[in-house]
């Protein structure tokens, strides 16, 4: 299966069905099922400073405390540059390439896993 590592509070939000586009630098031509792994850095966390951010990420309960681990798998159905209008009201829209993700699935227990860059094949 095809994964994709994606830091904290992100991955977390992901897998809510909160954040429905992850933000990349490249497109792919892969499209079908993708397990998200929750990356082992908590660099991106200071991100709950922002009030709204930090309301969303207090919802998604275990989840949030996950690093280091796949947690759950969503559906990758497309990839479009910034510009497209399909993302226009996205807040979560930063591009340049977004991949539109949907229909998550948490797994029962994390997988602890070492992530990588782009996207990589892992076994579950």
């Amino acid at each position: 299966m095809k994964a994709l590592t994606v830091y904290q509070p992100w991955a977390a939000l992901i897998m809510a069905g909160i954040k429905r586009i992850e933000n990349r630098t490249r497109r792919v031509n892969y499209r079908g099922p993708l397990a998200i792994h929750a990356g082992r850095s908590r660099a991106s966390m200071d991100v709950l400073r922002d009030s709204t951010i930090k309301e969303l990420y207090e919802g998604v309960g275990e989840l949030g405390e996950c690093f280091g681990a796949v947690i759950g798998v969503v559906d990758l159905v497309d990839v479009f540059p910034i510009e497209d209008e399909r993302v226009r009201d996205d807040a979560f829209a930063v591009g340049p390439w977004c991949w539109l993700l949907e229909n998550p699935r948490k797994l029962a227990e994390p997988v602890e896993a070492t992530g990588k860059l782009g996207l990589w094949d892992m076994r579950l």
